[in-house]
């Protein structure tokens, strides 16, 4: 409790991963929609502000699972870096990891449990800015892409 109300008060965005952490695709429609939603009034409750977005426990999806998520209002979204931190990778496997992939734009995936992210960002998150990439959240980049999107057509 006291820390998502931490972290959601130091700017960070809290996006909804599902109450249970279920494969929501193997889930009916019903039970996939109070996932979300006793998730959002959970994350509300305590931080005060709705989740926008979506996260997939296990990064599971499939096209009735998007639909599901549209319709209930939020954004989908995956990763494309993944930290395999979950894998109790030490940091500079989890560096290594992050810069054969990391691009403008990408969502890095990383996890709170993890034995090492801890000792790995703040080094990572040094040489990400000394290499100019820019930490936003993920509406941030959703509005970013939507912003670019509509410029070039």
């Amino acid at each position: 409790y006291e820390m998502l109300k931490e972290i959601a008060s130091r700017g960070h965005e809290v996006g909804n991963h599902s109450y249970t952490h279920k494969d929501l695709t193997t889930l009916p429609e019903k039970e996939a929609i109070n996932e979300l939603k006793k998730t959002d009034d959970a994350i509300e409750r305590i931080t005060g502000k709705r989740p926008t977005i979506f996260r997939a426990p296990y990064g599971a999806w499939n096209a009735k699972l998007v639909d599901i998520v549209g319709k209930y209002g939020v954004d989908f979204i995956q990763w494309d870096v993944d930290s395999l931190d979950w894998k109790n990778l030490n940091e500079i496997a989890i560096e290594n990891r992050i810069f054969a992939k990391v691009q403008s734009g990408s969502i890095l995936l990383f996890h709170n449990d993890a034995t090492y992210t801890y000792k790995a960002l703040p080094a990572l998150l040094e040489k990400l800015l000394a290499q100019s990439y820019k930490p936003v959240t993920v509406s941030v980049l959703i509005d970013e892409s939507l912003e670019i999107n509509h410029q070039t057509k």
